[in-house]
């Protein structure tokens, strides 16, 4: 394999990855922050969807989507469903 066919596929394993356990989560634990960790489902859902879509997010969507500060500030800014729909990861790379 190319170094591009290692990091393609390296990329497509981890968003399959990344949506199987996703998926698994009920929608309405997303917002959940356990005190051990200080973050939570959406927050990070959030983050891996504007570091694939940040330009498109900004013009497209505005910056009002997501919130500065830590996870506790975030909790109800976006539903879970909101978040999945602007994954397209799934679509990108495949389900899993």
């Amino acid at each position: 394999m190319t170094p591009i066919e290692i990091l393609s596929r390296q990329t497509s394993d981890a968003y399959n990855w990344t949506n199987k356990l996703t998926t698994s989560v009920s929608y309405d634990t997303w917002d959940n922050i356990p005190d051990v960790i200080e973050t939570s489902v959406s927050w990070q859902v959030g983050h891996l969807i504007v570091s694939l879509y940040y330009h498109s997010i900004m013009v497209i969507v505005g910056h009002h989507f997501f919130t500065t500060g830590s996870p506790k500030n975030a909790i109800g800014k976006a539903r879970p469903e909101e978040l999945r729909n602007h994954d397209d990861t799934k679509e990108i790379y495949g389900s899993g």
